[in-house]
């Protein structure tokens, strides 16, 4: 099953919809229950910073641009990648299943999507706890970091 998503992931895209549409088959045979903690989201009335006003597929990068951007640092690994507003993880599995000698934490607002990402990310890549939930607007930023990812969509 592993290398049938790698391949998913790896395919070219010849539109930013085909890649969402993608992306979303991905999060299903990786087996997140997104629609779940999103409706449940919504149901809190979370506040706006927690993005439930948009699709998921309107708030993540494709799974097949994160690969495409993480491959554009080949030669260098061993690096320490930050990303803020990491929904549900998407870079942390690209980093661990193709440059898996590179460093990954997450940053999110939606504890939600903390708990499910960690959970979907120990079971596909065997690490826990990298994910976690920050307020960045109470918190000050962490630089311990190589590369930070933040993906503004709008």
């Amino acid at each position: 099953m592993r290398s049938e998503i790698e391949e998913l992931i790896k395919r070219p895209w010849s539109s930013y919809d085909e890649a969402k549409t993608r992306s979303e088959e991905i999060d299903r045979l990786l087996g997140f229950q997104i629609s779940a903690i999103e409706e449940a989201l919504r149901a809190e009335k979370s506040d706006f910073e927690s993005w439930v006003h948009v699709s998921p597929q309107g708030f993540q990068t494709p799974y097949s641009e994160l690969y495409d951007i993480v491959q554009g640092f080949r030669p260098h690994f061993g690096l320490r990648w930050c990303d803020f507003g990491c929904a549900y993880g998407r870079l942390g599995l690209i980093l661990k299943w193709f440059r898996p000698q590179d460093d990954f934490v997450g940053y999110e607002f939606a504890q939600a999507r903390v708990v499910e990402g960690n959970r979907v990310l120990q079971i596909w890549c065997g690490f826990e706890s990298h994910l976690q939930q920050m307020d960045l607007r109470k918190s000050a930023v962490p630089a311990d970091f190589d590369i930070a990812f933040l993906y503004d969509f709008g």
